[in-house]
């Protein structure tokens, strides 16, 4: 009995032994397997890398778990297809395969995260640098082979303080982002859809973008929630190079709207929100700005152009400026985009480019033809406190006029009314004054019906003009106007009346020695009891003959009334020119 427990305990001590030795043994095992299939796993991806991406990878470090199924890589470089320039690359990047999951064929990620990463995009003409990448992936249409349905699944991905550099290839443009950052709860292979959420600033952390993304990868639909806060648009000067002669352009962007629709079918887009532009400046390099608006903002309750609905709640422009000069054979607009806007039909015919401004511009008339032929509603129009100036260098003299501050409205403008009628009201410098009313169609811009009516207005500020063609100049006076139009079909038919109150003249301008009339006599002529001038001057024309303008209009009166004299003698108050 005494042997046989002795054995024993000799035997229990010699299957601890065991047991402990397998176990260092083992655990030996396993620790020299991690250490060995890290170097390995580096090995196996960097051998591999064009055989399964196309492009080559560089790993500066790897480290694999196969107990707990931990991936992590530092230094990670994808190069662009046969080049030495990098595509994407990261500082680090973690994830955990789930080991338990690929006995059941699934494979499955239960989270993924990567850290600082830069990515670079280039669009050339008919491709962008990943083309390559997803030709590589996309299945072949004519292959028929059955393939295995795999069961693949990423969760809790994260991308932390990216960077995304765009460039295209046919014009000098580029885009920087920085502060990437992008969370979702996962791609799962039994759930079609996918949501992201995510935020960036611009390069020079002059406004954020924050948003959140639904896309169902079976149909294609797609609802993005987007908030933009203070976004700087300077990226428009870029695509300004062929369009204008140093054009500069700045605006901040602000935005929050909901968009929802279908990526096959551009007019299935259904948005609403508030989009506003601030502090908007357009002008020549180095100059002052010929057109400034503080703040210009459209709401919408609904716009969704396959439906045909454009519901608007309003559309405002605050103290917008507006300079047009005319010149002795261009204006500034010309001077900026070219005689004739040669500049911009330049660039519109070049196929292999693609204008960011045109197709905006592009979008925006396809836009407005759709909303003129739709179920439109806009409950507010309105431009305040606006400055419109005018200046005419192409005379003797200079001639200056401005509208401030020059208000519009409109309330209630519904495709279904008859008439909207259109407010509009102005100083005008130095002290004169504007009102305008026009009812009309708001499904017909040819159909329309206006009353005005000018007070107010110092004859002496036209003295560039009667100069140049009198040689005289007017010391006093007042102008009073005022008039009813109806236009139907674009054809213009108007009544318009004008007096000129306590005109007077100065002597010759002797330095003016061609295009003469004796205005003395002549004013005295036109005179009417009450030391007025009184005049009833007809319009028409047709507002789609190329030739019309409303400067034509001007001339005309102007020469109508300085000239009639000569021809009309006596003057006698109620006739027609």
């Amino acid at each position: 009995m005494i042997v046989f427990l002795r054995f024993s305990h000799l035997y229990r001590n010699m299957l601890k032994k065991i047991l402990k030795s397998a176990g260092i043994i083992l655990l030996d095992v396993f620790v020299l397997a991690i250490i060995v299939i890290s170097p390995v796993a580096k090995y196996v991806i960097e051998k591999n890398d064009i055989d399964w991406l196309g492009r080559e990878v560089i790993v500066n470090n790897c480290f694999v778990n196969p107990l707990t199924g931990t991936i992590w890589l530092s230094g990670l470089k994808v190069f662009e297809q046969n080049s030495t320039s990098v595509f994407f690359d990261a500082n680090y990047v973690s994830a955990n395969l789930e080991l338990g999951k690929l006995v059941s064929g699934t494979y499955e990620f239960s989270s993924m995260t990567i850290y600082t990463p830069t990515a670079r995009i280039i669009r050339y003409r008919d491709s962008v640098n990943f083309t390559d990448i997803i030709e590589k992936f996309t299945p072949d249409p004519l292959d028929k082979t059955p393939r295995e349905n795999i069961r693949f699944n990423l969760l809790d991905f994260t991308i932390k303080n990216g960077k995304f550099h765009y460039e295209e290839d046919l014009m000098p443009v580029s885009f920087f982002a920085k502060d990437i950052n992008i969370s979702s709860p996962g791609l799962r292979w039994d759930n079609d859809t996918v949501a992201l959420n995510y935020s960036f600033t611009s390069e020079n952390d002059s406004g954020t973008v924050i948003g959140k993304t639904d896309i169902n990868r079976k149909n294609l639909n797609y609802l993005f929630k987007l908030k933009i806060d203070n976004y700087s648009l300077e990226i428009v000067n870029q695509y300004l190079h062929d369009l204008t002669n140093e054009g500069v352009f700045k605006a901040q962007l602000n935005a929050d709207i909901k968009t929802s629709g279908n990526f096959q079918n551009v007019d299935s887009v259904k948005a609403s929100g508030v989009l506003a532009m601030h502090e908007i400046h357009f002008g020549k390099k180095n100059e002052e700005d010929f057109a400034f608006i503080k703040e210009l903002k459209f709401s919408a309750q609904l716009l969704n152009p396959f439906e045909q609905i454009f519901n608007f709640d309003s559309i405002t422009i605050q103290k917008p400026y507006l300079k047009y000069e005319l010149y002795d054979e261009l204006d500034n607009i010309q001077v900026l985009f070219g005689k004739g806007g040669a500049n911009v039909a330049a660039a519109t015919a070049n196929p292999k480019k693609v204008n960011l401004v045109i197709e905006i511009v592009r979008l925006v008339e396809k836009l407005a033809r759709n909303v003129l032929r739709s179920d439109y509603k806009l409950d507010c129009l309105a431009m305040t406190d606006g400055n419109l100036e005018f200046v005419d260098y192409s005379i003797d003299g200079i001639f200056k006029a401005a509208a401030i501050p020059f208000n519009l409205r409109a309330d209630s403008i519904y495709n279904q009314r008859k008439l909207v009628k259109l407010e509009i009201n102005s100083g005008i410098m130095p002290n004169g004054r504007m009102n305008i009313n026009v009812s009309l169609d708001p499904k017909d811009s040819s159909y329309f019906d206006m009353n005005y009516q000018f007070q107010n207005i110092p004859i002496t500020m036209f003295n560039p003009y009667v100069v140049n063609y009198t040689s005289f100049r007017f010391d006093s006076g007042k102008i009073k106007a005022d008039g009813n139009w109806k236009v139907r079909n674009g054809n213009i038919d108007s009544e318009n009346h004008l007096v000129i109150v306590n005109p007077g003249l100065t002597k010759r301008a002797k330095e003016k020695q061609s295009s003469w009339i004796p205005m003395p006599f002549l004013v005295s002529l036109a005179k009417e009891k009450g030391n007025k001038i009184d005049y009833q001057i007809p319009i028409s024309g047709s507002l789609n003959d190329p030739d019309f303008n409303i400067m034509s209009i001007l001339s005309n009166i102007l020469k109508n009334v300085l000239l009639k004299p000569v021809r009309v003698i006596p003057i006698k108050k109620g006739k027609k020119g």
